[in-house]
C-alpha cells in the first residue's frame, strides 16, 4: 500500500489531535460517587459521564490480594475511610471501588492513605451495580480522618 503526502499529514494531525485530547484526569470525590443509587444504576449526568474516563481518586486500601510478604498489592478495594472493610456491616456498593493495578504497588496498613489515578468503569453483577477501575498509579495521600473510637473513648492524638 503506498501513501500519498496528504494521507500521511492526515494521519499525523489525528495523532497529534489524539494526544492534544488526552488531559488531566477527573478529580473524584466519594460523596460525588455515593449518589449513583446501586440498586437500579440510576445516577446524576456528571457521574455518568466519568464511564471510561480516567480519574483521580483518594481513599484506603482493603486488600484482596496480596505478594507473599504481604507489603505489595494488585487487586484491591478502595474505600473512603480506613475502618471500612469487606466484614460486616460491608461499605455500600457505590462506596467501594474494585481496583487492579497495572503492577503491584506498595501498600502501607496505616491511615495515611491513597491517591490512585485510572479508568473508572461501571460495573454491575447479581443486580448490583458499583465501580471498577484499571489503576494506573498510586502515591500516598493524608487524608484526614477522625476515628470514631477515639472520640468514643475522648482520646485527642494531638495532645
Amino acid at each position: 500500500m503506498r501513501l500519498n503526502a496528504r494521507t500521511i499529514i492526515l494521519l499525523v494531525l489525528m495523532a497529534l489531535n489524539t494526544v492534544s485530547i488526552s488531559k488531566e484526569p477527573h478529580i473524584v470525590t466519594w460523596q460525588m460517587l455515593g449518589q449513583m443509587n446501586y440498586d437500579t444504576g440510576e445516577m446524576p449526568p456528571e457521574i455518568e459521564k466519568l464511564n471510561q474516563q480516567s480519574i483521580r481518586i483518594a481513599g484506603f486500601i482493603v486488600p484482596l490480594e496480596m505478594d507473599e510478604y504481604a507489603n505489595e498489592v494488585q487487586e484491591f478495594l478502595l474505600v473512603p475511610d480506613p475502618l471500612a472493610c469487606i466484614h460486616v456491616p460491608p461499605p455500600p456498593p457505590n462506596q467501594l471501588i474494585y481496583v487492579v493495578m497495572n503492577q503491584k504497588i506498595p501498600v502501607d496498613m496505616d491511615y495515611r492513605g491513597v491517591e490512585i489515578v485510572g479508568t473508572l468503569n461501571f460495573a454491575m453483577a447479581d443486580g448490583i451495580h458499583g465501580y471498577e477501575m484499571t489503576g494506573l498509579s498510586a502515591r500516598e495521600s493524608t487524608i484526614e480522618y477522625e476515628d470514631p473510637l477515639l472520640e468514643i473513648l475522648n482520646i485527642d492524638i494531638d495532645e
